[in-house]
């Protein structure tokens, strides 16, 4: 019979050779050219009448519904809304980042992230259950172990592969360590592990290292908080301002959470919240005609909505997103680019700072071939407050303009 301090020895070998795993697997990926390899794997089709079917995204569901079959008689309410749970948190992820990408939702290297950390909160749960820690310790370490690693990752790979260090990889990861731990708690185990105690709050700062629920909601939230803003925050020389921007968020969210259950500062919360959103609505329908219609230095104001520092796309439907700040369009952006412009492409490029590049002419208009269209393109590169100025007059006259504004 094996007794706890094998299992202990066991699990954390397991462990320790899954952490390597995934320090060296890319690595060993990139080297080999099998990156991109893998990447091709999800662009293979085959044909059911008309409908063209991926073969990774078939083989996906076949799996699924594999185990659904096999586990069939464990299958009940609360874990068929935990699986849906699961498929929404990867599905917000996703949305969250890598928009010029443009990644397929059932890509290889699009989940790869979700999967390999998601695997990683598995064996960590199951050393530190062995180790009999408790579950708040054992959430809070996992998070912060997955952080570490991530952190080691990203910097090992620029001086052996010549690569970047990613911040926005560091968020996913994150956010796979988070879905991993949602699966194993309610997938799994159906939320035994919190005893009813489902409260995203506690009564004192202290207690929320200790509410095992109350602590895996915030990390989740810091997750999220942190994978949206360095995904448009990606490049190194913006690091520390996106991991600034993403700790201040956070605490705003987390100070907001904390504040309601309190009777008075609860009413305080949602009267100062009540009366942000009425101004901003009021300036939204008083601005809705007017589109860009204020810039000053690291500020633009979009139908009456403030867009500080980030660098925004705004589509043809007059929608926006924010965007990753780029000073440079390589092929697979301009095809995501072209996905959405049509008819004519702004640039609007900071005063002052790196200009965005990727174009032929960087400073003029000029037409290119969209593939995505199999049309011209027009494509007009000025000033930021040039580039504003144009917009509204071709949207005033009802033209089809995707707008990309880099702001410093």
């Amino acid at each position: 019979m094996r007794n706890k301090r094998q299992d202990k020895n066991t699990f954390f070998i397991h462990l320790l050779a899954y952490v390597l795993l995934l320090i060296v697997t890319p690595f060993v990926l990139l080297k080999n050219y099998m990156q991109a390899a893998i990447g091709r794997l999800s662009e293979f089709y085959f044909h059911i009448s008309n409908i063209e079917i991926p073969y990774v995204l078939a083989v996906f569901i076949l799996i699924v519904v594999g185990i659904l079959i096999i586990y069939r008689k464990h299958l009940n309410k609360i874990r068929i809304l935990s699986l849906v749970g699961v498929f929404i948190l990867v599905f917000i992820g996703q949305n969250s980042t890598d928009f010029y990408f443009d990644h397929k939702f059932y890509e290889l290297q699009h989940n790869w992230h979700y999967l390999a950390y998601g695997i990683f909160s598995f064996f960590s749960l199951r050393w530190l259950r062995a180790k009999e820690v408790s579950a708040s310790k054992s959430i809070l370490f996992t998070f912060l172990f997955a952080m570490t690693i991530s952190s080691i990752d990203e910097a090992v790979q620029v001086p052996l592969s010549s690569r970047i260090f990613d911040i926005c990889d560091i968020g996913k990861d994150l956010w796979g360590t988070i879905t991993g731990m949602f699966f194993i708690f309610f997938v799994i185990e159906e939320g035994n592990i919190f005893e009813g105690n489902y409260k995203i709050y506690a009564p004192k700062l202290k207690d929320y290292l200790i509410s095992p629920f109350a602590l895996l909601f915030n990390i989740a939230i810091f997750s999220e908080i942190f994978l949206l803003f360095s995904s448009v925050l990606s490049d190194v020389e913006y690091l520390k301002l996106g991991i600034t921007v993403s700790v201040i968020i956070f605490l705003i969210v987390f100070l907001i959470i904390y504040l309601i259950q309190f009777k008075i500062s609860r009413k305080i919360v949602i009267s100062v919240i009540s009366i942000l959103v009425i101004i901003q609505l009021y300036s939204i329908f008083k601005n809705s005609s007017r589109y860009v219609n204020h810039y000053q230095s690291g500020l633009v104001i979009y139908k009456g909505i403030p867009i500080p520092l980030f660098d925004i796309m705004i589509f043809n439907n007059g929608t926006f997103r924010l965007v990753d700040k780029k000073t440079s369009f390589n092929t697979r952006d301009k095809n995501t680019i072209y996905k959405y412009a049509t008819d004519i492409l702004i640039i609007g490029n900071a005063e002052k700072g790196k200009k965005i590049r990727g174009f032929a002419n960087e400073n003029e208009t000029q037409f290119v071939y969209n593939p995505r269209t199999a049309k011209a393109l027009q494509v007009i590169i000025l000033d930021i407050r040039q580039a504003n100025k144009k917009f509204n007059e071709l949207k005033a006259k009802d033209y089809n303009v995707v707008y990309i504004i880099h702001q410093k």
